[in-house]
């Protein structure tokens, strides 16, 4: 179900900007932030990112192996994120039929201009098993981005092979989500207005068909889309070898796609990224933020690279955009995202390292340890990022 292209096209190289978002001293997310997924609002002129943060061993349930949670930070730029502490997507774990009870990961988030769209990957009970349960990939929506409905169905069963590690667009009125199934990408489609998902039964990207950089698995997708309804993705794909690889592909359903050569990384160290996430930035450039272990604390933090002239009209990840062009629009996000996720030398779906382990329900263990509090790094970079993404407020 792809075409590989023999010709060497121009890839994105991403510059690393370092850390722009660290962990507060108190409050839900002094574990660590982890697995960012961005979009844009363009009612409210910014960015919004979810991430995924472990409590510590005091907080987990006795059911539960581990427990994670959902936070929410925003930014006029891209660079500077402020975490709303007011906000906690929390496990549904007071519900004995949760399907969710002590995992909320992974979220993929996607604004219709109208409705907010969360997908994140649950976790029930423990069971003695050693981890908590997968309960699959899961769907709730928003009017507002903070008080949340779920979805009584996942829009994607658990499988035993692991699932996560989505990412949606919205293009005509259709939700379109990748997802890693390992060792693939797999495809679910809904009616926005929906709730009833058809799921591919093919891979939409076999990691075979990849050659060697994907040997072990190919991961993490991240879609987007186009005004001229075509399809975009970043994913990653790991080699036998454990090297990291990242790729980007094109697609005019979102079902056939052609991967481009992989992309340079530049200053951006994939060996150490976990998951990330990219936008489109006008028609030229991209911004990929992603997660990794900050050396100072032991924490997981996120970060930020640039690629191209990022220079352009801001929108998100539905076609037709939401967020009409601006005269003055100069230095505006754009279009396509990419999700991705896993560690350095994973090799499923989550962050055991182990093929067939359940995405991100994970190991109930101490805090990463540290208060995270340092500030972002690099104030030479402000003016270059803020070039990227700087639009004044209206």
């Amino acid at each position: 179900m792809l075409a590989l292209l023999t010709l060497a096209l121009a890839a994105p190289a991403y510059d690393d900007h370092g850390l722009v978002l660290v962990p507060p001293e108190t409050g839900p997310f002094l574990g660590g932030i982890n697995a960012p997924s961005v979009e844009w609002d363009g009612a409210a002129e910014q960015f919004v990112m979810y991430f995924e943060s472990a409590a510590s061993t005091l907080e987990v349930p006795e059911d539960c192996y581990s427990y994670y949670r959902i936070g929410r930070a925003t930014s006029p730029d891209g660079q500077s994120w402020t975490i709303d502490e007011s906000f906690s997507f929390e496990p549904d774990h007071a519900s004995d039929a949760g399907s969710y009870r002590c995992a909320a990961t992974q979220p993929a988030v996607l604004f219709d201009g109208a409705t907010w769209h969360l997908f994140f990957t649950g976790g029930t009970t423990d069971e003695g098993r050693g981890r908590n349960e997968p309960s699959g990939i899961l769907h709730a929506t928003s009017a507002d981005g903070l008080d949340w409905s779920v979805a009584a169905a996942p829009v994607v069963p658990p499988e035993a092979n692991g699932i996560g590690l989505a990412s949606a667009t919205l293009v005509n009125g259709t939700i379109y989500v990748v997802y890693s199934q390992y060792p693939h990408l797999m495809l679910a489609t809904a009616p926005a207005s929906s709730d009833t998902w058809t799921l591919a039964t093919d891979p939409v990207i076999d990691n075979a068909a990849l050659g060697d950089w994907a040997g072990t698995w190919a991961f993490g997708p991240s879609i987007g889309c186009t005004e001229e309804g075509a399809f975009t993705m970043t994913f990653g794909g790991d080699s036998t070898s454990a090297v990291r690889t990242i790729a980007a592909a094109t697609s005019a359903d979102a079902a056939a796609w052609t991967v481009e050569p992989p992309v340079t990384i530049g200053s951006l160290d994939s060996a150490v990224i976990n998951h990330w996430d990219v936008l489109a930035i006008g028609g030229e450039g991209s911004a990929l933020w992603y997660s990794r272990t900050d050396e100072t604390t032991g924490l997981k933090a996120i970060g930020l690279g640039t690629s191209g002239d990022p220079s352009g009209h801001r929108r998100g990840r539905s076609c037709p955009d939401p967020w009409p062009e601006r005269p003055d629009d100069t230095g505006d996000t754009g279009g396509a995202s990419d999700t991705g996720d896993s560690g350095s030398g994973d090799t499923a779906v989550g962050d055991s390292g182990e093929p067939g382990d359940e995405p991100d329900t994970g190991d109930k263990k101490a805090g990463e340890g540290g208060c995270g509090c340092q500030t972002a790094p690099g104030a030479g970079l402000a003016s270059l990022v803020l070039v990227a993404f700087a639009r004044r407020r209206r």
